[in-house]
């Protein structure tokens, strides 16, 4: 029998070329490419994606899970920060909790990666209630942000109810005093101290 070795190798090429895509989008199957796979060690099996890029030669994002099938592992999403550095340095940082502030006034719902960059990276997963968050700095500055909402599609993906977020990267190294949530009335409902500075 005579195989043209050209038709022999197109399914081999195929299979390549779909083996290359699973590795850029995750095995979870977020579609996102990334030189690394900054989703490796993000717990559940599967995610979404809620910021992420890449600047100066470092590729970050923040990703949102659930660990479990049971009931309670579904009001306690995991939220998971990853970098790679241009010079092959992977860190991540990440917990799963119920959403500030159902713990109370005082719980800190922050998922911090701080330093040694030249930059800090972090998110904070937050209950709906949640409109305004003011994250105080150690250096005393104040930034303030106005939470995403997780949506249809991403929450159906991580199997997640929608809930609020910040993901926010800031070209310098910082610890993260305070956090404090307000409602759509104004009222002070998150107040926490970070014990990060």
């Amino acid at each position: 029998m005579n195989f043209d070795r050209r038709l022999y190798s197109l399914p081999l090429i195929a299979l390549a070329a779909l083996c290359l895509n699973l590795v850029a989008t995750g095995a979870h199957g977020e579609s996102r490419s990334f030189r690394f796979p900054l989703w490796k060690d993000v717990p559940g099996r599967s995610f979404a994606v809620l910021a992420g890029g890449a600047r100066n030669g470092t590729e970050w994002a923040v990703f949102a899970s659930r660990a479990g099938t049971s009931a309670r592992s579904k009001e306690r999403p995991c939220i998971t920060v990853a970098r790679f550095t241009r010079d092959g340095r992977y860190s991540n940082a990440g917990s799963c909790g119920p959403l500030a502030p159902e713990k109370g006034l005082r719980y800190p719902p922050i998922h911090p990666l701080l330093g040694e960059t030249g930059a800090s990276y972090f998110a904070v997963s937050l209950s709906r209630e949640v409109k305004k968050l003011e994250v105080e700095l150690g250096s005393r500055k104040i930034i303030r942000r106005t939470p995403e909402m997780l949506n249809r599609h991403q929450a159906r993906k991580a199997h997640l109810p929608r809930f609020g977020y910040i993901a926010v990267r800031l070209a310098e190294d910082v610890c993260i005093s305070r956090l404090r949530g307000f409602n759509l009335e104004g009222q002070l409902i998150l107040d926490s101290e970070t014990y990060e500075c």
